[in-house]
Order: C-alpha cells, then structure tokens, then sequence
C-alpha cells in the first residue's frame, strides 16, 4: 500500500476508535443485557426496601401491565396500592334486595357476597356459601375493570358464624422494559350477621 493510503486508513480507524470509546452516553454504552441487569437491580432495591413481593415476569409487557418509568413511580405505586387495600379488613355480607341494599335473612341458606376491595373501576369481591345455617364455603374474585390486576385465593378458615380468608392481589407492572408481578398479600375476616343476632 502506498503511505498515502496508510494514514488515510490510521486516520479514519482513529476516527472510529475514538467514537467507539467517547461518543456514546453511559447509558448507550451498556449493552442490552447490562442495562437490564441494572433495571433488575433497582427492582431488587426497591422489594428489599418497601419489604415488597415482586418477582420478574418476562409475559407482562405495556399492553399487559401498569407502565411505570421510574424507581420512584413504582414506590409510590405499592404505597398506593397498601393504602388501597389495608383499608377494610372485614366483609360486610347480605344479598341485594330491590333496592341494592345488603340484607340477611336469618342466615338462610344461600350465597351472600361481600365486597372487600373497590377502587372505583375494580372491586375485589367474596362470595360465602352458607348451608344449615353456618358458612359452608368462601371464594374471591375481581369483577369490574380488571386490567392488570388478579387475585389468587390462599387458604380460608371458618367455623359456623365467622371465617377469614387471605390470598394475594396480584399487580402486573413494566417497569422500565422489564415486566414484574407485585404482589400484595391480603386477609379478612367475614362474619355472619343474620337479623335475628342483630336484634
């Protein structure tokens, strides 16, 4: 090769060599895995921090999940969604009479629900079978708007009159490109009050 073309070629490899290391921002210069990475720790941070249940998800994506884009907006999303929940630990039950209005009738048999989450668009809701007078079976479930949001249902304990019931709300968040599920454990106490005990 003539000396020419030599330093045209050390010139130009210098020019590229110079992009490569200097002309990407910090966040640019972290390949896809490492930022990531980093997302993922700042999950783990803020689960350790808030004592907060979020594990990664790669099925939630944004038209599945609660888009955050930042640390902060997703603290004040399990700040908010606590508050939500942690309001109202017990049911009130009855059946809906012609007027909307809750009603027992001295614990008949039956269904009887009762609402123990409402957010205005969601409500998370329990029904309690009653059989012979005494709680015979308790099963929860969202109604409403239900986008990014589920329950499951954990164990239930009752006896005649009174029970509880605990399971978890589940909340899909993107968080920054990584899909997350938070999960927020919940329970409540249900007792029946027929109108003949409320005399």
């Amino acid at each position: 090769m003539k000396p020419k073309t030599h330093a045209v070629l050390r010139i130009t490899l210098g020019f590229f060599l110079f992009l490569f290391f200097f002309g990407c921002t910090e966040d640019q210069s972290l390949s896809p895995t490492d930022q990531n990475q980093a997302k993922i720790a700042t999950i783990n941070q803020i689960a350790k921090e808030l004592d907060a249940d979020i594990t990664i998800n790669k099925n939630i994506n944004q038209s599945n999940g609660i888009i955050v884009n930042s640390k902060e907006e997703y603290e004040n999303l399990i700040s908010k969604i606590r508050n939500q929940v942690n309001d109202n630990t017990t049911l009130s039950l009855g059946r809906l009479d012609g007027s909307t209005k809750m009603v027992m009738s001295d614990c008949a048999d039956g269904v009887y629900t009762g609402t123990a989450f409402d957010n205005g668009l969601t409500s998370l809701d329990f029904d309690v079978s009653v059989s012979d007078g005494c709680i015979s079976g308790i099963t929860g479930g969202f109604s409403g708007f239900t986008f990014a949001i589920s329950y499951t249902q954990g164990g239930t304990q009752f006896g005649c009159n009174s029970g509880s019931v605990c399971g978890f709300i589940n909340y899909n968040v993107f968080f920054e490109s990584v899909g997350t599920v938070y999960r927020e454990k919940v329970c409540y106490n249900i007792s029946l009050r027929c109108s003949s005990n409320n005399q």
